[in-house]
């Protein structure tokens, strides 16, 4: 889709797929969180922090914080999933990307460590 302008259709196109792509990679993201050294007391304290909405040692990781040399860009998730060149969006329009695949990202991180996190104790 490089084009230099889009439609609105076209343009909310884009935004659910970097929304769902966010919402694939925070859960996938997620199953790192806990792994079968887990004590209970840490499944736990990480439910009472979220339910306090106190997460200060639990938070999911910035999708585009570039920590790791081979993480992704917000450029290169663009690309592959909306198949639109970068270099033709606005600012706003990047940012608006952004914060669809950010949040779902976020969102979906915290569903599947809560959720993981249940299981494990039972509950």
């Amino acid at each position: 889709m490089a084009m230099e302008t889009m439609t609105d259709q076209e343009f909310q196109a884009a935004v659910d797929a970097m929304s769902q792509a966010g919402r694939f990679a925070g859960r996938s993201v997620a199953t790192w969180l806990f792994d079968g050294n887990t004590t209970e007391e840490t499944y736990r304290a990480f439910l009472k922090a979220s339910e306090d909405g106190d997460p200060d040692n639990y938070a999911p990781p910035d999708p585009f914080s570039g920590e790791w040399a081979d993480s992704l860009t917000l450029e290169q998730v663009i690309e592959a999933e909306t198949d639109i060149d970068p270099e033709t969006l606005s600012d706003d329009e990047r940012c608006s990307l952004a914060d669809a695949y950010e949040q779902e990202f976020c969102q979906a991180w915290w569903d599947e460590a809560e959720r993981a996190a249940r299981a494990a104790i039972g509950e």
